[in-house]
């Protein structure tokens, strides 16, 4: 019997697919029954060519999967149907892996009965370096918007605190009856997220733990293209946006659906934005903006239901 899946979702990421595919090759797995799922969510670049050449060079105990339903969630409840293993580990189609990644999770699962999820390290991999005010205006970016490192040991994740999809294994118990949601996640171009927060929610909710393993580790590559203030600022008012989606809508007086008090923090924003701007203060411009998309994207999501009543 396989002790572990891995399963990597992916659209239209051919180049950088292979790379996750070469360091997926060199670890280091031991005595770990492993297989690798590729699930193809209707690519169109050669993807299903590549991995075929892949499942001929024998090196990978891989199989291809097609998943025409566009939408990350889509793919993922794919390879929760298709997964034969009790755990399944996530990783995206543009990490490099650790060569011990595969054995540290396997070796987490062991050392924790009670998870529902494991999760480790994730470096940005920059092939541009970044503009260090963008950085400072913009968290996201600084930590190559899915970096995440909870310290040296293992632990039990804080409420409040989630792991992220590029490294992040779960438990599969037919009991819980789980799966990712639809509404969430990237689509597409579209990239608003949320999906594996929602997921580790549910699972906390049925009284299982999420941990932390520092001995898994992946480096994540950085668009260049998300580097810009225009990408930042879409993707500030789509974290916006799954906040409500996640969280519910926020108490407060409402207008049309949305407390009083998010207009009143949006001009707050804007005027910020403006004033900084004439005083030529890139990093706090910068930050208004990102301000202002944040809660542009909450209040687009809390009036999104009264729009369409």
């Amino acid at each position: 019997m396989l002790d572990v899946t891995v399963a990597i979702c992916t659209w239209n990421r051919r180049p950088l697919l292979e790379q996750t595919l070469t360091g997926l090759e060199k670890m280091r797995v031991g005595g770990t029954r492993w297989e690798l799922i590729v699930v193809d969510n209707g690519s169109s670049d050669g993807t299903a060519a590549l991995v075929r050449e892949w499942i001929e060079r024998g090196t990978l105990p891989l199989r291809y999967v097609h998943e025409p339903e566009l939408g990350l969630s889509h793919a993922r409840n794919r390879a929760l149907r298709e997964a034969r293993t009790d755990w399944l580990l996530f990783t995206d189609d543009d990490v490099i892996v650790d060569p011990g990644w595969l054995s540290g999770f396997v070796a987490a699962t062991e050392r924790h009965p009670a998870a529902g999820a494991i999760g480790g390290r994730v470096d940005p991999w920059f092939v541009e370096t970044p503009d260090p005010d963008m950085c400072r205006a913009f968290p996201a970016l600084a930590k190559g918007f899915c970096g995440l490192n909870l310290g040296p040991d293992d632990q039990v994740v804080p409420e409040g605190t989630f792991l992220v999809g590029a490294n992040f294994g779960i438990r599969l118990d037919p009991t819980l009856n789980l799966s990712f949601h639809p509404h969430l996640g990237p689509r597409g171009l579209n990239p608003i997220g949320g999906d594996e927060n929602a997921y580790q929610i549910e699972l906390r909710q049925a009284g299982l733990d999420i941990v932390w393993c520092p001995a898994m580790r992946v480096t994540h590559y950085v668009e260049p293209k998300r580097m810009t203030v225009e990408y930042l600022q879409q993707f500030y008012k789509n974290v916006g946006r799954h906040t409500i989606m996640l969280n519910g809508v926020p108490p407060g007086t409402r207008v049309g659906g949305v407390p009083r008090w998010l207009f009143r923090r949006y001009v707050d924003h804007s005027i910020s934005h403006v004033a900084n701007a004439v005083l030529r203060n890139r990093v706090a411009t910068l930050d208004a903006i990102r301000q202002r998309c944040l809660i542009g994207g909450m209040i687009a999501e809390c009036w999104r239901p009264t729009a369409h009543r």
